[in-house]
């Protein structure tokens, strides 16, 4: 994984797949690239030292987390970030004639698929669209149709952990980024000295979050 420095007053933790890891569902370079320089842009550390007091010292536990997972593997751990995002690519069944090899049973770990004698069948409540099938899929039957980045809303470990909770829908980069900077911002503005972003969302009705867009 990589790791910002979080001096900075955030931490973005990518894992391999924006370096080219061959699991990846999506290229994540250029929103990681999109993250850092709009988070950068809001200057959290100045922000978080003044919440700090006079002596304050941006320490690790102090900083916003962010992680960027190119596929549901989850290496760089988006369930317990405070903003998580994790590269989904839908698969669609096109009008290609299946040739019944089961590769795409093969590479899904899931159990997402099922082969008749028109080709594959697959089970979208099972699927986490990692895409695997489809790259498996010798003749095309199995192509991906869409990709996009699940947003993963207030994970924290400590005291009192918890998992993020999964928005609905897939984002674009553009709407990642612009989710990523308002949880920052918000964070900013409304979060108590040492609350991570998950309390300070429990303390929000929702009513609130649905205004902010984080419902």
């Amino acid at each position: 994984m990589q790791r910002e420095d979080w001096t900075k007053g955030f931490v973005i933790e990518a894992c391999r797949g924006v370096q080219g890891c061959p699991h990846r569902a999506v290229d994540g370079a250029k929103l990681a690239r999109g993250l850092r320089q709009a988070l950068e842009a809001l200057a959290p550390a100045e922000r978080i030292k003044a919440k700090l007091g006079p002596a304050g010292v941006i320490r690790a536990h102090d900083c916003f987390r962010v992680s960027l997972s190119c596929c549901p593997n989850g290496c760089s751990r988006p369930q317990i970030a405070d903003i998580g995002f994790i590269g989904a690519a839908e698969v669609g069944v096109t009008h290609e004639p299946c040739l019944q090899c089961g590769a795409c049973l093969e590479a899904c770990r899931e159990n997402a698929l099922s082969l008749n004698a028109d080709g594959p069948n697959l089970d979208e409540k099972l699927c986490l669209r990692c895409g695997a099938c489809a790259k498996a899929c010798p003749s095309g039957s199995l192509a991906v149709t869409h990709t996009g980045w699940r947003a993963m809303l207030g994970g924290r470990l400590g005291r009192h952990p918890g998992l993020a909770q999964e928005l609905p829908g897939l984002l674009t980069e553009s709407e990642a980024v612009a989710l990523a900077v308002r949880c920052l911002t918000l964070h900013l503005d409304q979060a108590r000295r040492g609350e991570r972003f998950g309390a300070l969302l429990e303390r929000l009705d929702s009513a609130q979050r649905r205004q902010l867009g984080l419902i």
